[in-house]
């Protein structure tokens, strides 16, 4: 409907502009012709008049001619006549409204028009009469225009009311002509797309005129069947993509069972093979009692590495969610680094400990986040050879929003191929009975729901370097723990012995 009514308004400015400029027009021709009509019959009264003025003066004398001028214009009611001389006597007490208009004889008759405030315009002409003797007359006609302002007015009144009329029915036709052949079918147009973004591609648009309103609602018929045909096609084919995915994962479920189960006999199947043959040599009481003793230590020692491989199983599988306060990050990793100094002195490699002085406070489960720095660090000490150092770098972002630990080692690094399956559950590149393959996959979970983010790099010369970066605030982290799950006693303790010891 805005549409429709902008058309009438633009149609109604356009007629009265037109009409307008019309009435304008023809105003102004109107009075050049009016004047014009005015001034040819004064010319030719005044030379008709002058004519008859000079036969009778010259022979019934002045009085008779000057009494012919006033009985004229006694009977002439829209003009005033009157005999005028070129210049006035001493016995003449009236002189002309012009008399410098008076023109000389043979030139014809003189008229201009004459304006007076308040009053309407006049056309005052002379016509020069050939007299005998030396004094020249003159037969002045003065008349009022006023017609000529009655005339404009009632052609601007006529203007106006065909101006109103036509506005009034050129605007009731684009109304109605324009709300059933441009608003209705718009709106249905605008209906049609607004179902068509909600995902509604039923129901064709059937518009009867035959015009470009036509053609765009077929076109979008025409677009709402390729996109059924588009939809249709799409969701078979994610049917057939979701389906090949679901099959994906079974196969990686089945992989994945699979290498834990291979990984699950491999590591745990030599050491029950030794406790099973060290218990038959005991249960067959062939061995003296100090041997039995010495098998028996072996069977220990056998069962406590295949507790542990199957604690970190158990780590890998059940997490506890992190207990998250803001806690000193330097404080973390110098503990964590403390307690594999005896493991690096017996592998002949130093730990070296890169960190301001101060605290760097950071948003952790100070207990996870040894664990995980515990590991990167032995993963480190392990790849390295003998003299070799480790170095362990913790210090705050260039924006000031992270917390990055550096652990670097310059053993043989991590060939490009593995690069992308390092914390891939179950993989390792250890040789047998060193490792299951599990440490990096908790390091990656770790971080992670700490909302950080690990990454390993190439360090030149040889070696790799496994950079973690931690947000520093609470409102930035990946994953939370669930706001049902309490810190429990473990959480409040851990907690308050790092603030104490902090504050201390």
């Amino acid at each position: 409907m805005k549409l429709t009514w902008k058309l009438s308004l633009a149609i109604g400015l356009g007629i009265c502009l037109v009409l307008g400029a019309n009435a304008y027009v023809r105003v102004r021709t109107d009075s050049a012709a009016y004047r014009d009509d005015v001034r040819r019959d004064h010319d030719i009264t005044g030379r008709s008049l002058a004519t008859a003025v000079e036969l009778l003066w010259r022979t019934d004398g002045e009085a008779r001619a000057r009494e012919m001028v006033e009985e004229l214009n006694l009977r002439t009611s829209h003009a005033t006549i009157r005999w005028v001389w070129r210049a006035a006597g001493p016995d003449e007490p009236e002189a002309p409204q012009r008399r410098d208009l008076v023109p000389v004889l043979d030139a014809g008759t003189r008229s201009e028009i004459i304006e007076r405030d308040g009053d309407a315009p006049r056309m005052l002409s002379y016509t020069p009469v050939d007299l005998p003797g030396d004094r020249d007359g003159a037969i002045e006609i003065d008349e009022s225009l006023a017609d000529e302002r009655e005339h404009e007015h009632a052609t601007l009144v006529r203007t106006a009311t065909t101006t109103g009329v036509l506005i009034v029915l050129c605007a009731g036709l684009t109304l109605a002509f324009g709300t059933l052949f441009v608003a209705r079918p718009l709106r249905r147009l605008a209906e049609k797309a607004r179902r068509i973004g909600e995902g509604d591609l039923s129901g064709p648009l059937d518009i009867r005129q035959d015009d470009e309103i036509r053609d765009v609602a077929r076109a979008m018929n025409d677009m709402c069947d390729r996109l059924g045909e588009a939809r249709t096609r799409l969701e078979r084919e994610t049917d057939a993509k979701m389906r090949a995915l679901e099959q994906l994962r079974h196969a990686d479920r089945l992989r994945t069972v699979g290498q834990l189960a291979s990984t699950i006999a491999h590591e745990l199947g030599t050491p029950i093979n030794v406790v099973r043959a060290r218990a038959a040599m005991v249960a067959d009481g062939s061995v003296s009692e100090s041997r039995v003793r010495e098998l028996g230590g072996v069977i220990v020692v056998q069962c406590d590495r295949m507790t542990g491989i199957i604690r970190g199983l158990l780590d890998y599988a059940r997490r506890d969610p992190p207990d998250r306060f803001e806690s000193d990050l330097v404080r973390a990793v110098r503990e964590s680094v403390q307690w594999l100094r005896d493991v690096a002195r017996e592998r002949k490699v130093s730990i070296e400990l890169d960190a301001a002085p101060g605290e760097l406070l950071a948003w952790i489960d100070p207990r996870q986040m040894q664990q995980a720095v515990t590991n990167l660090v032995l993963n480190a000490v392990q790849a390295s050879h003998s003299g070799a150092t480790v170095t362990v770098r913790v210090r705050a972002a260039d924006d000031e929003r992270e917390a990055v630990v550096e652990v670097s080692d310059h053993g043989p690094g991590i060939a490009p191929e593995h690069r992308d399956r390092v914390f891939e559950p179950f993989f390792t590149t250890k040789s047998a009975g060193e490792g299951t393959g599990l440490g990096l996959p908790i390091v990656d979970g770790i971080v992670r729901e700490h909302g950080g983010v690990i990454d390993v790099t190439s360090v030149p010369g040889g070696g790799a370097c496994f950079r973690i970066r931690l947000p520093r605030r609470s409102a930035e982290p990946i994953t939370e723990a669930s706001p049902t799950t309490p810190a429990g006693p473990r959480g409040s303790a851990l907690r308050d012995s790092w603030r104490g010891t902090a504050q201390s």
